[in-house]
């Protein structure tokens, strides 16, 4: 397993696995999601790139995996000040699931955020998603917020 930062040539392998999770999104919450071509767009991926927010997992020179991810400085008045990495996509092609390919990648990412002077990981899960649930429980993390939402 070979992690690095992705690249141009990344374009389709990467919307390949994103269109895998965001399909389960349009299947949970058809409300919010629709299908589309490009879950990243051309812009969002480039605006990734320059960033250095997109971090790849290859096995056998084959893109099995990706994150996105954001490191985030908070230094309110009123709250003590940190900086969090936060997860805000995570994808492994369905293939490769179950293999310690997501663990590894959060792992990496952890190791990642500690070096830049992160404290915590924090990152959002759908309750349709009970495997996601699972598998992050089983890492020792626990749920912090409870949104509610509403039709009005």
């Amino acid at each position: 397993m070979e992690f690095r930062f992705a690249s141009e040539a990344d374009f389709e392998a990467v919307n390949h696995l994103a269109r895998q999770v965001h399909e389960l999104h349009v299947q949970w919450r058809p409300d919010l999601f629709r299908s589309v071509q490009y879950p990243i767009t051309p812009e969002e991926f480039s605006a990734l790139l320059q960033e250095q927010r997109l971090l790849l997992v290859q096995k056998d020179g084959t893109v099995v995996a990706y994150a996105v991810f954001a490191m985030q400085q908070c230094d309110l008045q009123k709250l003590m000040p940190k900086k969090s990495l936060k997860l805000e996509e995570i994808c492994v092609d369905e293939a490769y699931r179950r293999q310690g390919v997501a663990k590894a990648l959060l792992y990496e990412l952890m190791r990642l955020g500690k070096s830049a002077g992160c404290t915590d990981l924090r990152l959002t899960c759908d309750p349709h998603n009970t495997a996601g649930i699972a598998f992050y429980e089983s890492l020792g993390m626990k749920p912090k917020v409870i949104q509610y939402q509403c039709e009005l």
